[in-house]
């Protein structure tokens, strides 16, 4: 009887934290939902460029924006992916003008170098 009445009492327990909602995921950037975008609207219609995440490797720097992955030198639309850089990209039109695509709207902060 004992123990039923505890595994009552467990149940009870899983069912309560089940009703608040999925836990947030701890190894998300503070701001997930609310990633920085750019409007260009220079051009005929304007075009929001979203970065949503940086890959850097040895031989290559890749980066996902609008969903697709691109490296540097690579064109995307009108645009040339000029840099890849840990937190940004730097995309530039044909007439030279550049674009600052940012992941997080704050900065990374790093340990303090003795």
């Amino acid at each position: 009887m004992a123990m039923l009445r505890a595994l009552l009492m467990l149940m009870g327990t899983i069912g309560t934290v089940a009703a608040q909602g999925p836990l947030p995921d701890p190894t998300r950037p503070a701001q997930w939902g609310q990633l920085p975008a750019v409007v260009d609207a220079t051009g005929p219609e304007a075009v929001v460029w979203r970065l949503t995440g940086v890959k850097i490797g040895v031989a290559s720097r890749r980066a996902i924006i609008n969903g697709r992955s691109v490296r540097e030198g690579e064109r995307l639309g009108a645009m040339t992916v000029l840099e890849v850089r840990p937190t940004a990209v730097v995309l530039q039109q044909q007439d030279g003008r550049r674009i600052v695509v940012s992941l997080l709207q704050h900065d990374i902060k790093r340990a303090v170098q003795p």
